[in-house]
């Protein structure tokens, strides 16, 4: 399993292509990335769209989840931020 931090899940949504983007690629057709609710925070601020942050929730959702401080409180502080 593996945990993408945010520059690379950034760098990925943005369509950017490198060796990082690549295996991240690779790693979710193998179901085999995890995420947590930090990453998911730092991530969703960075959408501005709702098709963009549809398209993340769909993907963030598929992904094997660790607890760091609750998924929910994760996304109520992503919509605070936008307020």
């Amino acid at each position: 399993m593996v945990l993408a931090d945010t520059s690379i899940w950034s760098d990925y949504f943005r369509g950017v292509y490198s060796s990082l983007t690549d295996r991240l690629h690779e790693l979710l057709d193998e179901e085999r990335v995890a995420t947590d609710d930090l990453i998911i925070v730092e991530l969703m601020q960075g959408f501005k769209s709702k098709n963009q942050i549809d398209a993340a929730h769909q993907i963030i959702s598929r992904l094997e989840y660790y607890d760091l401080v609750g998924k929910d409180i994760a996304f109520k502080a992503d919509d605070n931020y936008r307020l």
